[in-house]
């Protein structure tokens, strides 16, 4: 067969949750396994963790539009043209593949506006979190998704998703080796560290509405060190988009001196924001909607969220893992929150601990030796 891996992205996020996935394939060998990215940030994103696990790969960069390219460009400050574009003009490169596994559903536009019909698509999911928008019924568009555990096989089932289209292969991002601690920059280290990490989506995130006070109170309590660390799309547009329930936002950046606090740290995206350096090393979680609160609970500590928009935890499945925190919504006193969700943490472990075992299956066999298993056996 010939198996290829796609990462069409405008960020490297993706690229740890289906890579290690190629990588057992071409130490397997007798398939061909091809890679295909879009810019030089997700191939650095791959040398770099290739070089991880002692390898090193051949990629191809996808074709960009020779016309209209800066109409693209323009576009992309708005909307994901430029992915959409990069599908329609490396077709030749699709169409030559059996198998293409993707970490998203812009693809699934291979076969809906493009006619591949002929090409079997496996999609290894980005995250394990609790997003409407992650169980959408055109995931049974897949000929194969490969899940993180039994959460999302629930819940792909109650989107309509056949059985026999999914497997639980367990998180491919956990087969990465441990990051080491990284490299802070604080006045004083030995502070304990919280790790603020919101959402891009206006309809959810925490930033818009209480953001830049949270940093702010922070930084000007002191008694904490904080590592700002959003998600990688946040700040990659002028304006973010919710696609749940239609909403725009304008992303404004935080005000520049708060970078220079002594006890903030600010990522906007190293590889420390995707390889787990920080949910792996800080003390405290907070964050609103972001599946990292799943990677932050492999080992069990103090969690609190940004309840901007008032919705309360509810029944919603798609606010399960507020259960391991308490809330805080804006007007309230952060940091008295921030010391309330470390004095409350035992109240909360079970849940944690729960929450969890429910999000990643493990029977003690690499996610990225299941899922590699489940391609071959399904059309090997």
């Amino acid at each position: 067969m010939r198996i290829g891996f796609l990462y069409n992205h405008d960020q490297p996020h993706q690229v740890a949750h289906s890579l290690p996935i190629a990588l057992e394939l071409i130490r397997r060998g007798g398939h061909e396994v091809e890679l295909a990215y879009s810019n030089t940030r997700i191939r650095q994103e791959i040398d770099r963790i290739a070089g991880l696990f002692g390898m090193r790969v051949a990629a191809e960069r996808l074709k960009g539009p020779e016309r209209f390219r800066g109409l693209v460009r323009l576009a992309d400050r708005f909307w994901p043209s430029r992915r959409l574009a990069a599908l329609s003009h490396n077709l030749d490169w699709f169409e030559k593949l059996d198998v293409l596994v993707v970490t998203e559903r812009t693809s699934l536009a291979l076969r809906r506006r493009f006619g591949l019909d002929r090409l079997k698509m496996v999609h290894a999911r980005h995250g394990a979190g609790d997003r409407a928008i992650g169980f959408s019924p055109d995931s049974q568009q897949f000929d194969l998704s490969l899940l993180a555990g039994p959460k999302i096989h629930e819940r792909y089932v109650a989107a309509g998703v056949p059985e026999e289209r999914m497997v639980m292969t367990g998180y491919v991002k956990f087969d990465l080796p441990d990051p080491p601690r990284p490299m802070f920059d604080f006045e004083d280290p030995d502070k304990p560290v919280i790790l603020y990490n919101p959402h891009p989506s206006p309809l959810l995130s925490s930033w818009y509405r209480m953001g830049e006070e949270i940093v702010e109170r922070i930084a000007e309590d002191g008694r904490y060190n904080l590592v700002f660390a959003p998600h990688a799309m946040l700040f990659q547009r002028p304006v973010q988009a919710s696609l749940e329930r239609f909403t725009l936002a304008r992303a404004r950046r935080p005000r520049a001196s708060l970078f220079h606090a002594p006890n903030v740290h600010v990522d906007f995206g190293s590889p420390a924001v995707f390889d787990m350096s920080y949910t792996t090393h800080a003390d405290i979680y907070l964050g609103d909607v972001s599946s990292q609160i799943y990677e932050f609970l492999k080992v069990p500590r103090p969690a609190l969220f940004a309840d901007a928009h008032k919705v309360g935890r509810g029944d919603s499945e798609d606010y399960d893992h507020w259960r391991a925190g308490p809330l805080v919504t804006p007007g309230e006193d952060i940091v008295a929150a921030i010391d309330g969700s470390v004095a409350s943490h035992a109240d909360y472990r079970p849940a944690q601990e729960r929450l969890f075992a429910r999000t990643f299956h493990s029977n003690g066999i690499s996610a990225s030796a299941r899922a590699a298993d489940a391609i071959l056996e399904r059309f090997g």
